[in-house]
């Protein structure tokens, strides 16, 4: 009696425990993903506006000038 309650669980941990384990890749690989796709996405908006607003200030005066003349 003895040894065959101990069969179901001895075969049923390793089941679950691969079933963590994927879960838990999966779940990780999703989160570095998310943050992978979150870094550059706060990245290319600070670009973006670094981009934009380094010529537009610069860029007023001279077609202000270039009006005058």
């Amino acid at each position: 009696m003895s040894s065959r309650p101990t069969h179901p669980p001895l075969s049923t941990p390793s089941t679950l425990s691969t079933l963590s384990t994927l879960s838990t890749l999966f779940t990780l690989s999703t989160l570095s993903t998310l943050f992978t796709l979150s870094t550059l996405s706060t990245l290319f908006t600070w670009f973006t506006m670094f981009h934009r607003s380094s010529p537009l200030s610069p860029v007023a005066p001279v077609n202000s000038s270039n009006l005058k003349t």
